[in-house]
């Protein structure tokens, strides 16, 4: 399986949004599998083409866009027919600048005509702006639009660091934060109660109401995703994988990642295998596998 990798974005001070403006003609190229911490967001002036994303092949095309979440495999290329567009890539941490709970969110590209009309009309604005001494301040002023819209929209889905705010909060984030760091070795919830010096029973009660998961629940989810990139991004076997990201054996990172995922690891990497080439779009737009 071909490996993905990180991409570095540099960026000059204040710049935290990078326009990248992609054309293509008939000599199609292909920017391989990779990811990176920044938000992308890519936008179709002319043409189509194709996004690769965890397996799965999507059509880009004018009068559309599409979202990459941050830390998420992808490749893109287009069709074998002229092609212009952006991609607009937003630094993780300005959003969380404009909107701490960024965290707790992931962007599902599924609005509605009005609200899609309006992401489409902020992003056209954004890659507008005329450079100047003063550009980055208005690029950022609009990207601060364009993630207010997608917000509005209800593009999003919370994910499990959706806490209750209450008198406990500081507490299940302060865990929390300590599952995420130490997700790969062996975490006992007593440990983290007596840490706190509460009870296990209430520990587990206070987590429980505030996250609607079980400690044990949350370490596995975060495992899990730490997996996924793995698959993603090297070609290390299954099982080192499942060891390396705190599972105790093969077998239940197998059950973990089927209850999750609805598939085995293996069925999943394979899925990884298809390359972009061996995908054939239909007149109608739908997408079929050769």
């Amino acid at each position: 399986m071909e490996r993905a990798y990180y991409e570095k974005i540099s960026r000059k001070p204040r710049e935290f949004v990078k326009t990248i403006r992609l054309e293509f003609n008939g000599n199609t190229p292909s920017f391989p599998r990779h990811w990176h911490k920044s938000v992308k967001i890519i936008y179709p002036v002319k043409g189509r083409a194709m996004l690769w994303l965890a397996g799965e092949i999507h059509e880009v095309c004018r009068g559309s866009y599409f979202l990459i979440n941050s830390k998420t495999v992808h490749a893109f290329g287009g069709r074998g027919e002229d092609y212009e567009g952006y991609a607009v890539q937003i630094d993780l941490d300005y959003i969380r600048f404009l909107y701490p709970m960024i965290d707790t969110l992931s962007f599902l590209n599924r609005v509605g005509e009005s609200d899609r009309g309006k992401i489409i009309s902020a992003l056209h604005e954004l890659v507008s702006v005329d450079k100047s001494e003063y550009s980055d301040m208005a690029v950022n002023g609009y990207a601060a639009v364009l993630i207010s819209r997608l917000l509005e929209g209800g593009d999003v889905l919370n994910d499990r660091r959706s806490v209750v705010k209450n008198r406990h909060a500081p507490m299940v984030y302060d865990i929390m934060n300590e599952i995420d760091r130490g997700y790969r070795e062996k975490i006992s919830p007593g440990t983290l109660a007596e840490k706190h010096n509460i009870s296990y029973g209430y520990l587990a009660r206070v987590f429980k109401e505030s996250t609607g998961l079980t400690i044990g629940q949350y370490l596995n989810l975060q495992r899990l995703d730490h997996a996924l990139l793995d698959m993603q991004c090297s070609e290390l076997n299954l099982t080192r994988i499942a060891l390396d990201n705190g599972f105790c054996d093969y077998k239940s990172f197998d059950k973990s990642f089927m209850e999750k995922y609805g598939m085995k690891p293996s069925q999943y990497r394979n899925r990884l295998d298809l390359p972009m080439e061996r995908v054939t779009f239909w007149k109608d737009g739908s997408s079929g596998k050769q």
